[in-house]
């Protein structure tokens, strides 16, 4: 069995019994499994989009009135969520809107990977079905839609390259931070990188220029969480309440953002100085970069609920094809699953004299050294700089288990970066007499 036809059959066995458990068990005893502090109505962020919509019908500007939503909310998208108000969309449209948000979140999840072992199905779906996740669905949030959008990009990405862009920028028009995941583009060389990254933040300043007082305003009406959450200004939130002067926040969050600075230059530089890793497959490799991207600069924006951990669902294929040479990718994919699942643990362990804090203290940790790996990981990965003799020692360590496949993508990846004539050395002097030898 491959692993993508056992990734398809645990997503349709999930879909089915969470369905069978909402029908026999309860709604919000479901979620319950998961430890999700569920709301009622269901997709309760989803509601915003359609509640949003009849208060501007009715000449309300959402984001100053908005009574059109059942919890009374400030309309906190950017500017260009405004195009779906003239749909006609209404609050009895959002359980179908929802249902379709979810099944194309998890089509997505399914499709993106180019080859799937057993081992990335599996680490796949226990993060797919973890309870990060789970919230993200339970809520409706149109994390979800971007997350689709750059599952198409991805798909894209390869042969219709300006059809992938597009779909990046539409992202990143609907919610700003999915400008990191430009970087995925360096697969395409430095020339369609360089091209690319500078027109869509040309845009997307154009966008913020006339945009700005949106911006603002749903920045500022944004819930911001100090538990189930990852960030620089997480940890400083949730100490809030206990700090006996006012001034200590704003000197803990100028210690967070140090020591998140201090920790992005060392990671670099580690990774930098670090030997470089091999890649067999440069779609996941791309994938990676994404995920990884996404969650590095959104953890430097502040605050993330905890739904925005599925953007690492990217990384998992490169994670682990790394992970048997690499300590370090075995510690993230650790790190990313207490991550996804600390609501279970919270569950289990909470009660516990102290147990919240101490549960509360692993995740964050986590938290900050997924941030930290990735971006080592992220840099010890620079193919369009690596000299031949680099990538033979890399290739060699494990040369008794190379296949053709990725012989063939190693050697591709090079002519997609530009540079024809060094896949074609590679090729003719050292892999073809390799695989002559080992196949």
């Amino acid at each position: 069995m491959t692993g993508r036809k056992l990734l398809f059959i645990i997503i349709v066995s999930m879909s089915v019994l969470i369905g069978l458990s909402f029908r026999f068990y309860g709604y919000l005893p479901t979620w319950k499994l998961w430890n999700i502090p569920a709301t009622l109505p269901p997709f309760t962020d989803l509601r915003l989009l359609p509640g949003s919509a009849e208060s501007f019908r009715q000449g309300f500007d959402p984001v100053k009135q908005n009574p059109g939503d059942p919890l009374g909310r400030h309309f906190n998208y950017p500017r260009a969520w405004y195009l779906v108000f003239y749909t006609g969309i209404k609050q009895s449209d959002t359980i179908w809107l929802g249902i379709l948000l979810a099944l194309g979140f998890l089509f997505s999840a399914w499709m993106f990977p180019r080859r799937l072992d057993l081992t990335s199905a599996g680490f796949l779906a226990l993060i797919l079905f973890s309870p990060a996740s789970m919230l993200a669905l339970e809520r409706g949030n149109v994390d979800l839609f971007i997350f689709i959008l750059c599952a198409l990009a991805l798909l894209t990405l390869e042969n219709r390259v300006w059809l992938s862009a597009g779909f990046f920028m539409l992202a990143t028009l609907l919610k700003l931070f999915p400008i990191f995941a430009f970087v995925a583009f360096l697969q395409r060389g430095k020339k369609h990188f360089f091209i690319i990254s500078i027109a869509a933040s040309a845009i997307l300043l154009i966008y913020a220029a006339l945009t700005y007082s949106n911006i603002v305003a749903s920045y500022a009406f944004t819930e911001k969480g100090g538990d189930l959450s990852y960030g620089v200004t997480v940890l400083p939130l949730y100490l809030h309440p206990f700090l006996a002067a006012p001034n200590i926040y704003g000197i803990f969050i100028l210690g967070s953002y140090f020591a998140a600075f201090g920790l992005f230059g060392s990671a670099v530089f580690y990774g930098i100085r670090s030997k470089l890793l091999p890649v067999a497959d440069v779609h996941h490799l791309a994938a990676f970069r994404l995920g990884a991207a996404i969650y590095v600069g959104t953890f430097f924006l502040g605050n993330n609920w905890d739904y925005r951990l599925i953007f690492l669902l990217f990384t998992i294929p490169q994670l682990v094809s790394w992970g048997a040479a690499s300590r370090a990718a075995r510690w993230i994919l650790a790190m990313l699953i207490l991550s996804c699942w600390y609501l279970i643990t919270l569950k289990i362990f909470g009660g516990l004299p102290f147990g919240h804090e101490l549960v509360y203290a692993v995740d964050q940790i986590c938290k900050w050294g997924l941030f930290a790996g990735l971006i080592h990981l992220f840099f010890r990965v620079r193919p369009w700089f690596a000299e031949v003799n680099e990538i033979r020692r890399a290739v060699s360590e494990d040369a008794d288990t190379l296949t053709r496949i990725a012989v063939a993508d190693a050697v591709g990846f090079y002519e997609k970066m530009g540079m024809r004539q060094t896949g074609e050395r590679i090729y003719r002097g050292w892999l073809l007499p390799l695989l002559q030898k080992k196949l």
